[in-house]
């Protein structure tokens, strides 16, 4: 899940919190998703001169995603959220009511995307799909899976 928060003193301002792992579900989740990633990982920590592997790490990742390609795509939750900050920057949302006459609208200009954990990995994915700062802690490096995602993630 993932709130929404605004700020009165800087309009056009949206941070969106996005949470962590919280239940065996989403545990599973977490290891479906980056599982191609830390597999390349620990292979290239293991085997000697792993470093060589460094330029086809993501190419091998991705090569692991397509044998998952429809498990994959049931649990990305990393969608739902690119679609909800695209939304919110793409249109105008009525904010409260300023008084009891009017009705002014929020257009949000720039979006913050945070998150720990698997919410850390989801921030960085919608993030780099939405061209949205993030903050992420404890969450993985999406650049080895960055082009099992749809869309892709570019450097």
């Amino acid at each position: 899940s993932f709130k929404l928060l605004t700020f009165p003193r800087n309009p056009g301002v949206g941070l969106v919190s996005i949470r962590g792992s919280e239940s065996l579900l989403d545990w599973a989740v977490d290891i479906q998703l980056w599982l191609g990633a830390a597999s390349a990982q620990i292979i290239r920590a293991f085997i000697p001169v792993g470093w060589i592997f460094d330029s086809i790490l993501d190419h091998l990742v991705w090569i692991i995603s397509i044998v998952e390609d429809k498990s994959l795509s049931k649990v990305s939750y990393y969608t739902v959220t690119t679609d909800f900050i695209n939304d919110l920057l793409s249109h105008s949302y009525p904010s409260k009511k300023n008084d009891t006459t009017t009705t002014r609208l929020d257009n949000f200009t720039s979006m913050k995307l945070t998150g720990t954990s698997l919410g850390g990995g989801l921030a960085s994915i919608s993030g780099a799909q939405t061209s949205s700062s993030v903050v992420a802690t404890s969450g993985v490096n999406v650049m080895l899976s960055r082009n099992t995602f749809h869309p892709p993630i570019t450097q």
